[in-house]
């Protein structure tokens, strides 16, 4: 794909084994890489396991990185990255989440059907869906699988039900 394209820069986004293998394929052909979600760090190489070696492989071979945060900038200043190649972004998940959000309040008719399809998802009426509260969790890490899951969902049930998070 590469020698097909040959690409000016590859962009390679978070700490996947996929974004490291790409930006490794990038840096065998002299392309410049550049890095979304740039400077998360642990300082754990075993956890996230292999995400956080993901990252600093795919730190190693960036040329501009793209961290979503002042930590993240810093985490890579702290491992000696010039500060002209790192640019704060943000974060694309949370900026995507505020998009879908700015869509839902601009459009009556995405709104309706969203509060549609969750009263189907949930086998409630209409107002149910309407005077409820949502908790939007993210646990897509391999650490959170099986006991993980199982301890974040016991913790939602010591949320209080008027809880303001």
């Amino acid at each position: 794909v590469l020698d097909d394209y040959q690409p000016d820069v590859v962009l390679v986004h978070g700490d996947t084994t996929t974004s490291s293998t790409a930006a490794l394929a990038a840096f065998y052909k002299q392309i410049a890489v550049g890095h979304i979600e740039a400077g998360l760090r642990t300082g754990n190489i075993y956890s996230p396991w292999p995400e956080e070696m993901n990252r600093k492989i795919t730190g190693a071979l960036t040329s501009w990185h793209f961290a979503p945060t002042q930590l993240a900038q810093d985490n890579l200043q702290r491992e000696n990255i010039k500060q002209a190649n790192i640019f704060i972004t943000g974060n694309t998940v949370i900026d995507a989440l505020y998009l879908a959000a700015g869509k839902i309040k601009t459009s009556a008719e995405l709104g309706q059907k969203i509060i549609t399809e969750l009263s189907d998802l949930f086998h409630t009426d209409l107002e149910s869906v309407l005077n409820s509260r949502f908790l939007l969790v993210t646990g897509h890490r391999r650490e959170n699988f099986g006991d993980g899951f199982i301890q974040i969902c016991e913790s939602f049930r010591k949320l209080p039900a008027n809880s303001r998070m």
